[in-house]
Formats: structure tokens, C-alpha cells, sequence
């Protein structure tokens, strides 16, 4: 058995989640007395890759499935499936595009009509089948370290600044829906402004401010 992060088990689990363009990172918060949030341990989740031996804190958001549609991996996992289905467009949407919603919609319906054996594709569905994924991996991880389960694992979503009102619904629900509590959300830009605001070691000057955030295919 790992040994344990901190001593002694944690009475509260936080995942903080950020679904990248390519990548998806998710940073790991383990609280030790509520009463007390200062203490507390921070580090990056690790995902299991094809090589047993390694594991990374990229998950790789490329959805593969099989032709059947019965399995579904992640990123290189899947190419060794026969004509298997790729799904990779999280996140294209951006200044001078169409709305995230509408792009991520029609991808939905590209890939159906490829695969129309793949039923009810929707971004619900793929929102719900990476979320899984996620919280499944966290379970193990916290099982691994301490020998049992937590009971309730919160989390903190960020989305991208083109996604709309109902898209953020979409994706709290699907995150409850894949057995996390979900205690809010916010847009990726704020979230970059917020840590580098309440940051312990960061003085910003006072007045306005500027943050820019480079991601994997944009800048906001």
C-alpha cells in the first residue's frame, strides 16, 4: 500500500478540474480537519497510461471507440482498435468561431452518422463518460493511499469562456451524474485571476489587471 499524503486520513477529498483542449489535469485537495481549511495537502491526480509502469497528470481527452461502441478509451489506448472512433473537439470553440455549444453539437452528430451504432451521442454523454472516468481514477488513487473509500468527493469545474449558460448546466449535471459533488464552477480566465489574486508568494500591484491564459489552441 502507498503510504498515506498526510496523517491522518482526510475528512475531506476536493478535486479541481480543468478540461483542457487535448489534456484534461485534475489538481487533488486533501483536507484533515474542516474546521481548520488552512491545513491542508495540494498535488496533481495521476492517470494510469497503456504502460503500467508510468502514469501522467495529462489525461489525454481524445475519446476512442470501438467500432461496436461497447468500449471507450483514452488518447493511445485506442489505436489498436479496427476502425476505431475518435472524438478530440472539447474545446475548439474561440474568438471569430461559432460558440463552443454549437461546435461541440456538431461534432456529436459527425460522429454519430459515422458510427451510428453509438447511441444517444451527445455532449451530455461524452461530458459523463470523461467525468467517470475522472472520479473513478480519484476513488482508486484515495483506496490505494488509505485502504478504504471516501464517501463524498467534491469538486470545482472550470469551463471555457465561450461555453454557454446551458452548456455549464450540461456540465454540472453530468458531473453529479458520475457520482461527484459538485460545489461550483467558474470560467477558466477567472480562475487563472483568482489563484494568481489569492496566490501566498504573488504582490500585484494595485489597479487593473490584465491575465492572459494560454491554452493548448487559445489564448483568452
Amino acid at each position: 500500500m502507498v503510504q498515506s499524503l498526510t496523517v491522518p486520513v482526510p475528512e475531506e477529498v476536493w478535486l479541481g478540474i480543468d478540461i483542457g483542449t487535448v489534456t484534461a489535469k485534475v489538481a487533488v485537495l486533501e483536507v484533515t480537519d474542516p474546521a481548520n481549511p488552512a491545513e491542508f495537502v495540494d498535488y496533481p491526480l495521476k492517470f494510469p497510461t497503456n504502460n503500467r509502469n508510468q502514469t501522467t497528470t495529462e489525461l489525454d481527452t481524445t475519446l476512442v471507440f470501438s467500432k461496436d461502441g461497447l468500449t471507450c478509451t483514452h488518447g493511445s489506448g485506442g489505436l489498436s482498435y479496427p476502425e476505431a472512433h475518435f472524438f478530440r473537439d472539447w474545446k475548439p470553440g474561440a474568438m471569430g468561431l461559432p460558440p463552443f455549444a454549437q461546435i461541440l453539437t456538431n461534432a456529436c452528430r459527425l460522429l454519430q452518422k459515422s458510427a451510428p451504432q453509438i447511441k444517444d451521442f451527445t455532449p451530455g454523454t461524452l461530458f459523463r463518460t470523461l467525468l467517470s472516468h475522472i472520479a473513478k481514477t480519484a476513488r482508486d488513487h484515495i483506496q490505494n493511499i488509505y485502504g478504504h473509500d471516501i464517501e463524498v468527493i467534491r469538486c470545482i469545474l472550470t469551463y471555457p469562456v465561450s461555453c454557454s449558460e446551458a452548456l455549464q448546466i450540461l456540465l454540472l449535471q453530468e458531473a453529479s451524474a458520475a457520482g461527484l459533488d459538485v460545489m461550483g464552477a467558474l470560467s477558466e480566465s477567472m480562475a487563472t485571476a483568482y489563484s494568481l489574486q489569492s496566490h501566498p508568494r504573488l504582490t500585484l500591484l494595485k489597479g487593473a489587471k490584465m491575465f492572459l491564459d494560454y491554452g493548448g489552441a487559445t489564448l483568452v
